[in-house]
């Protein structure tokens, strides 16, 4: 197995205070590969990128919006096969949460999910949790009068 760590630095509280992985990850660090991400996107380049050369597991350890740009760069490699698993250490891990709530498998990475697809303007993107649309969060002012 060729893992793959994408962490998010910016990501959340709990990040400060350094990356605290599960132990069972630990136990196989010696397979792990972690790359940290540097700028908004860079994870889904990362994930992208490392499902072309072959790897075939990728975690993602930040908040929903690393989650998100991990599962975009996984989908749009179409490498069929590729396992994602998730280190919540964002600020309200949405996603995580919701997962926690299924029953558990007592095999790693077991769990499927759904993952829905929407394209905007020739624009494809992926979702597994909520798909938000740029609103204004206020109503704009009404002409007086």
């Amino acid at each position: 197995m060729k893992i793959l760590l994408i962490s998010n630095p910016a990501a959340g509280k709990r990040f400060k205070t350094g990356l605290v992985l599960p132990g069972w990850l630990t136990s196989q660090t010696d397979r792990i590969e972690h790359r940290r991400t540097e700028y908004a996107g860079h994870a889904q380049e990362l994930a992208e990128e490392a499902c072309l050369q072959g790897v075939d597991t990728i975690i993602a350890a930040g908040g929903d919006g690393t989650i998100h740009e991990v599962l975009n760069g996984i989908l749009i490699s179409s490498v069929a096969g590729v396992r994602m698993g998730i280190v919540p250490v964002g600020t309200a891990n949405d996603y995580a949460y919701s997962l926690a709530k299924r029953p558990a498998s007592q095999e790693r990475f077991a769990q499927r999910v759904d993952v829905g697809a929407m394209t905007c303007f020739g624009h494809r993107r992926y979702f597994a949790n909520v798909a938000g649309w740029d609103f204004l969060a206020e109503p704009p002012s009404l002409p007086e009068g």
